[in-house]
């Protein structure tokens, strides 16, 4: 999984270690891999090395790019099973998705941003983790959709990838703001939340930008609090964890064959969901 930078990952992490702690006395054993961004030649050469460990099933946060679907296809000819957890693949064969519906939680964030603007015409730019991830194109795709249909007034100005980097992300705001381009809404589909957060506070924008953006992670817990972050939606990480190891499990001990997709929940949280600061 591309955990490496990703606080996000922290709460799957957990579910991952609390499956495997249950599970442990029936001869389970995890093996993690994690890297720093997206790339694919990574990712295969991490599977190489899973499968020459000897791992009897892999669980995968997939790059959507044909070498990754090629690879799922090469495993499923191998009988090894795969779950594709946090994000899915298009046309890859795997036993099972367990993760977030994107496409439906970018309609939830332009539903959120078109209720926060009022009716006000909203420039808004888009920064997200990767284009090689089918989750994050599902968030803009779902976005777009809904504001044509709904928000006429809020239009997409442009679209940045920071491969969920908090200091990619700082210095892509940063840019922007410099040469003097104005918007007035930010959705960002993925991680680097802090780091966006940051480049607009240095710019003194803390509430003249909406912010919308997904999850829950330490490093962007005082920008909700401040309100900076307009609204934030999350997927319970938790469960996708928890889940991708025990619905496995279940697979290699006796056959038990998950649904095809295994989809968690949605939650909006705003300023008020998060505790406030101890003075």
């Amino acid at each position: 999984m591309p955990a490496e930078g990703n606080d996000f990952f922290i709460e799957v992490a957990r579910g991952i270690d609390q499956a495997s702690d249950e599970l442990a006395d029936y001869g389970l054993s995890v093996s993690v891999q994690t890297m720093k961004g997206y790339c694919a030649e990574t990712q295969i050469r991490q599977v190489r090395d899973l499968i020459a460990e000897g791992v009897h099933g892999l669980a995968i946060v997939p790059i959507d790019c044909p070498s990754i679907r090629k690879l799922f296809d090469d495993l499923a000819g191998r009988n090894l099973p795969v779950i594709a957890f946090n994000t899915d693949i298009t046309d890859g064969r795997r036993l099972c998705y367990i993760g977030n519906d994107y496409l439906h939680s970018g309609r939830i964030a332009a539903g959120v941003l078109g209720l926060a603007s009022g009716g006000a015409a909203l420039d808004t730019l888009i920064v997200t983790g990767s284009t090689q991830v089918l989750g994050h194109n599902q968030r803009i795709a779902g976005f777009h959709t809904t504001i044509r249909s709904h928000y006429p007034w809020i239009k997409i100005i442009d679209i940045e990838e920071n491969q969920d980097d908090d200091e990619t992300s700082y210095r892509h705001i940063e840019s922007i703001l410099t040469t003097g381009k104005q918007f007035q809404a930010l959705y960002l589909t993925a991680g680097g939340v802090a780091g966006a957060c940051r480049a607009l506070e240095a710019h003194n924008l803390g509430g003249a930008v909406k912010v919308i953006c997904f999850d829950q992670v330490s490093s962007a817990t005082r920008y909700h609090q401040s309100g900076l972050i307009t609204a934030s939606i999350g997927q319970d990480p938790y469960q996708q964890g928890y889940q991708a190891v025990k619905r496995l499990f279940d697979y290699l001990l006796d056959g038990t064959l998950p649904p095809d997709k295994i989809i968690t929940r949605n939650e909006i949280m705003i300023r008020e969901h998060f505790p406030e600061q101890c003075p």
